[in-house]
């Protein structure tokens, strides 16, 4: 049946897992020619294209996506990154906010909004944000490594050592190097020995 559209999708993504991007941006973009108003195939595009640096057309089709599925907070907080990607922080921040008014756990979500926090110097804001996305996910290691460096940054060095410790024996490479820094930063501070 050619006209079923869950199927173009789900050879999107099965392409898209082999790492054959073109094969997933086709399966997908049939699904949304034989179906415009499928939020799914909309949502899944424009995370293709986002990874594929292709800003403007994920811009797109994640305002689609959310045209006929506004309460899909996945779809929401996915945008909410690409806009922060893009240097666009308050629509970032409002696609999370708005994410989390339909999926109040949504770690992922309060760890983002605890980032854009961080970047405007609101530590306070930031800490809250990581510790509610720790209570929605426990071991969240890009939320220690947050929370870690809010606490350092305001004043609590053994809060910070806490979770930055725990964030440095992460399984991602990146988080795993960023709070082995901060650590190393926070022992050499001439005002902790």
């Amino acid at each position: 049946d050619p006209d079923l559209v869950e199927a173009h999708v789900t050879l999107g993504g099965v392409c898209a897992q082999l790492g054959d991007a073109p094969c997933a941006e086709a399966a997908l973009r049939e699904a949304i020619r034989r179906q415009p108003e499928f939020p799914e195939a909309h949502s899944d595009l424009a995370n293709l294209l986002t990874a594929a640096g292709d800003a403007r057309q994920a811009e797109y089709h994640f305002q689609q996506a959310l045209k006929f599925a506004p309460h899909q907070a996945n779809i929401r907080y996915n945008f909410g990154v690409l806009l922060a990607m893009t240097k666009r922080f308050a629509d970032a921040e409002r696609q999370f906010v708005l994410a989390l008014a339909d999926a109040p756990n949504l770690a992922e979500a309060h760890e983002s909004l605890g980032n854009i926090c961080g970047r405007r110097g609101d530590w306070r804001g930031a800490a809250t944000h990581y510790q509610k996305a720790l209570a929605a996910k426990p071991g969240f290691d890009r939320a220690q490594l947050g929370l870690g460096t809010a606490l350092a940054a305001l004043g609590d060095v053994s809060g910070a050592r806490t979770y930055l410790t725990q964030a440095a024996a992460s399984q991602e490479p990146a988080v795993r190097a960023e709070a082995a820094e901060i650590l190393k930063a926070i022992e050499e501070a001439p005002a902790r020995r």
